[in-house]
């Protein structure tokens, strides 16, 4: 009903115009985030595929409970917040110093919820699993445990990839998830399986760590942020 009404009131129809050019130039914005959505796709669920195929539906469903509990909580937490700064970012990406404030502050902000979540889950996650679940759940804790820290590596240099979209270079977005996802993940998960569940799971720390000094590299070239930069701005939540 308001579609029509609508094209009545104002008295306008919409022509079919094909555009090459336009096209391209969508594409050029779109067609990289398409492919790093899959990126993140890909990437968030490898260590599923590896668990689920190699040990089983039963180890699969102590990951997933350790991954809800830590990596889960942190996305679902961050992924407010950085629907709100992806346009911020964009309107003010000709001011490259405010950009980089802005995104010092929001790790920072990160950083005074999930630090002290994390630290729960380090110290408490076995009384957590025996009040809210059977005790046959509680071969999870190591599992948390190790996931726990993978949390507060992350933190360090969260969503910069989102920078880079917001000031028009997804196509440097789409590259640094394909380097880590083909020469950093994978490896790292594949090892791992070796080694059960947990030595998955210290696959994903390891990888988050490497991810951290590539991550590190091109916010150093892009926003001239350094790991000081970071460390001095975190250093609350981190005492």
């Amino acid at each position: 009903i308001q579609l029509p009404l609508f094209l009545i009131l104002v008295k306008w129809l919409p022509k079919f115009t094909f555009s090459i050019r336009y096209l391209q130039e969508i594409f050029k914005i779109s067609g990289y985030i398409f492919i790093t959505t899959l990126l993140i796709v890909l990437t968030g669920n490898l260590d599923n595929l590896f668990i689920g195929k190699i040990m089983g539906a039963k180890i699969l469903g102590i990951y997933s409970l350790a991954f809800m509990f830590t990596i889960l909580l942190s996305s679902q937490i961050t992924s407010m917040m950085d629907r709100v700064l992806f346009p911020f970012y964009s309107r003010v990406q000709n001011d490259i110093a405010l950009v980089k404030r802005y995104y010092l502050n929001s790790l920072l902000y990160y950083a005074i919820v999930l630090y002290p979540v994390m630290l729960l889950m380090l110290f408490f996650c076995s009384p957590i699993l025996d009040f809210f679940f059977d005790s046959k759940w509680s071969t999870a804790a190591p599992v948390i445990r190790i996931l726990a820290f993978v949390v507060p590596v992350q933190l360090f240099t969260h969503k910069s990839t989102l920078v880079y979209r917001s000031l028009g270079k997804p196509r440097l977005e789409t590259f640094i998830y394909l380097l880590t996802l083909l020469f950093v993940m994978l490896p790292a998960v594949y090892l791992g399986s070796f080694h059960g569940v947990e030595g998955i799971s210290l696959g994903i720390f390891a990888a988050a760590c490497i991810n951290l000094f590539v991550s590190l590299y091109f916010l150093n070239r892009e926003l001239s942020i350094t790991f000081k930069d970071i460390l001095v701005k975190l250093k609350a939540p981190l005492i």
